[in-house]
């Protein structure tokens, strides 16, 4: 098997670019996804490449009905009858277009979105019929007859009897009243004709949607307390003014249910139309699905979660192609830095680390319990302090040009994607692509240089972003610091690798944060209260510096202790007293 030919696999990273057959084909269901099948409003919350898109498009009718086959969960919702999606993106050249209509903005807004739902709507309609009508007449029939009544409601002149029919016309209907909304951006009188064109899609947002979901669930039989739920993908794209008007709708929409995805920072307001705000926990709530909705779980269970869906999503893709001859563990290897100590030499060999590179208080704490308890030794100190270890002898003793080969590995390789599928699949590329004529295990010195590259490859996107070069060299600060506190000084159990902000943080940090949060560079520190319900994180709390910039900065990929943000950004030495916070005690 040529890998140079298999990394040509790996290319399309995008949901959005993926057919219906292959995304289904290759989507892996996650706990994520799970909470998304509930009644209740939700704005699902995520980095770039996170999988949003993925998670809301296989929330659709026709997208959950093909996964009905793999998955026991899909078919029971599917023949519950009760929870029918419509999938919507949001197109960024469309929102764009906005700009140019400055008077009627809002008014182009509202009749766009709704000529767009009502178009995804006849998809929705047609795998409702292929799924619950079995006899083709039938499905002829009531196809006619779902038509008529919604063709009477949307298209003042024209009935249709088929969907096909009645998408044609709404292609044309679009068509022609951009054309009209063109003119009128030009101060070019419209003809009486053109003033009506699309008119029944002038109305309130998602009214014409509605009514015809109506029709449908009416002549389909569905059951009184079935819900139609709308999908809108993208919604950072959207202006204050516009999540506003959704949020309204969230607030007061009975029949409807509101799935819409956007950056973690992305969600602009909590206001209304109306003189009340939106109800977190009430009209709406937030899933946050950044590492695969993991970041609540303890490091080892986040760990394990990560590293078996890239090795599933790396196996998903070949079979996909028709190549299934290799698993990603055969291609790279097990971890160096992640296994465990299999016998005397080596153990003997982590002492001495722990002698040459541990502070006084740790090498003490760790000869007491290799001599009293080597269970609670292996697990409190070789566990925390192995990997951490082995990079600061290889970092202390590197000369030259000589490569790093211990950024290599399955469980490496998994942590510093944090379980984002974009960046899997681009890793999965670059770690193959100029391998021409390899068939034997790809060498850990390989994969480190890779890995590194890539790693530097991921900070140097964030210069093209808004205000990029200033999280760039605010994230090259941190990854500094803790690079110093993980390789230079004299370490502990507890080595920092996050920082905690507090109000007192200037607007130019925060925006550097928000943007790193964006492109998963850096993660908020979800909290759990007790009901076990997330708090994201505004100009305060923990923040965590993302594993796929630790091969970048030489740190071991793991959540560390975390320390005050002023003590980063301070050229002084901080003391320990000083620097230390208290720990959390689920975070390894």
């Amino acid at each position: 098997m040529n890998y140079n030919d298999i990394s040509t696999l790996f290319e399309s990273s995008n949901a959005r670019s993926l057919n219906s057959n292959q995304l289904t084909s290759e989507f892996i269901w996650t706990e994520s996804f799970d909470l998304l099948f509930s009644s209740q409003n939700q704005v699902i919350l995520g980095s770039r490449g996170s999988g949003k898109t993925a998670l809301i498009k296989m929330l659709s009718h026709d997208n959950l009905s093909k996964l009905a086959t793999h998955y026991p969960k899909a078919k029971e919702i599917i023949d519950s009858r009760k929870f029918i999606a419509t999938y919507v993106p949001l197109r960024v050249e469309w929102v764009n277009s906005l700009n140019n209509f400055e008077e009627k903005k809002e008014e182009y807004f509202v009749w766009s979105l709704n000529l767009s739902l009502c178009a995804k709507l006849l998809d929705t309609i047609r795998s409702c019929i292929d799924f619950y009508l079995y006899d083709e007449f039938e499905q002829f029939t009531i196809e006619k007859n779902i038509c008529k009544e919604i063709s009477g409601i949307w298209f003042s002149d024209n009935i249709f009897n088929n969907l096909n029919s009645i998408r044609d016309e709404l292609e044309r209907t679009e068509y022609r009243k951009n054309l009209a909304f063109n003119k009128e951006s030009m101060n070019i009188e419209l003809s009486n004709d053109e003033k009506i064109i699309g008119e029944s899609f002038h109305t309130t947002l998602f009214k014409p949607f509605e009514y015809a979901a109506r029709i449908t669930k009416r002549l389909l039989s569905l059951p009184e307390e079935s819900k139609w739920i709308i999908c809108i993908d993208e919604a950072e794209f959207l202006t204050k003014s516009h999540h506003k008007t959704l949020n309204t709708f969230m607030r007061s929409a009975s029949e409807l249910v509101f799935k819409i995805t956007t950056m973690p920072y992305r969600h602009h307001t909590l206001n209304t139309d109306v003189n009340a705000n939106i109800n977190i926990g009430h009209d709406l709530e937030y899933v946050y699905i950044d590492k695969l909705g993991t970041s609540q779980l303890n490091q080892q269970t986040s760990d394990k979660v990560i590293q078996e869906f890239a090795e599933k999503l790396f196996l998903n893709r070949l079979k996909f192609h028709g190549e299934n001859e290799i698993s990603f563990e055969d291609l790279v290897g097990k971890s160096v830095l992640t296994q465990s100590t299999p016998d005397i030499a080596e153990l003997n060999y982590v002492i001495e680390l722990i002698n040459k590179h541990c502070n006084e208080e740790t090498v003490k704490r760790a000869e007491v319990l290799f001599s009293t308890n080597i269970g609670s030794f292996d697990d409190a100190i070789v566990r925390k302090l192995r990997g951490l270890l082995l990079l600061r002898e290889e970092y202390n003793n590197k000369s030259g040009n000589s490569s790093s080969s211990l950024y290599s590995g399955v469980a490496i390789i998994s942590r510093c994607s944090d379980g984002n599928p974009r960046r899997l699949f681009r890793l999965f590329n670059h770690l193959l692509s100029n391998l021409k004529e390899q068939k034997n295990r790809i060498s850990n010195t390989s994969q480190s240089e890779r890995l590194k590259s890539y790693s530097y490859r991921e900070l140097e996107v964030i210069k093209f972003e808004k205000d990029g070069v200033n999280a760039f060299n605010f994230i090259n600060k941190i990854g500094g610091y803790f690079r110093d506190k993980s390789l230079v000084e004299k370490i502990g159990t507890d080595t920092p690798q996050s920082f905690v902000i507090d109000g007192t943080i200037s607007d130019e940090h925060w925006n550097s944060i928000k943007t790193a949060v964006d492109l998963g560079l850096i993660y908020p520190y979800i909290k759990k209260d007790r009901n076990a319900k997330s708090l994201f994180p505004s100009r305060e709390g923990r923040f965590i510096i993302a594993n796929c910039l630790a091969p970048n900065f030489n740190l071991f990929p793991r959540v560390g202790r975390p320390v005050r943000f002023h003590n980063i950004f301070r050229n002084t030495n901080t003391s320990n007293e000083e620097d230390q916070l208290e720990l959390f005690s689920d975070e390894d």
